[in-house]
């Protein structure tokens, strides 16, 4: 499994009570899930990084992300990469993403 914080912001954004913290999480065949929480400041010390926020999303999180990272794969891996029709040209017109 990777992992790949994409979200790290107060929140919400006017008078916030936290921090929200996304992951995308790519597991082994390719597949891959976004997920995020709030981490609440009364759950961060004064002298916490922004490292040590992110490891408290991670286990705020954990559970849903070893069951959802589990059930992705167990799918077939990713084979091909789809492109939308709109942007398909003589070229790639076999390239559905389906093969």
């Amino acid at each position: 499994m990777k992992a790949k914080v994409v979200k790290f912001k107060l929140y919400p954004e006017y008078d916030p009570d936290g921090y929200t913290v996304g992951f995308d999480i790519t597991v082994s065949n390719g597949r891959s899930f976004y997920i995020d929480t709030i981490v609440p400041f009364e759950y961060i010390q004064n002298d916490e990084t922004d490292s040590d926020i992110i490891d408290i999303a991670w286990d705020i999180l954990e559970d849903n992300i070893d069951n959802k990272s589990k059930e992705l794969e167990s799918y077939s891996s990713i084979l091909t990469t789809w492109v939308p029709p709109m942007l398909r040209t003589t070229e790639t017109s076999g390239a559905s993403g389906t093969e």
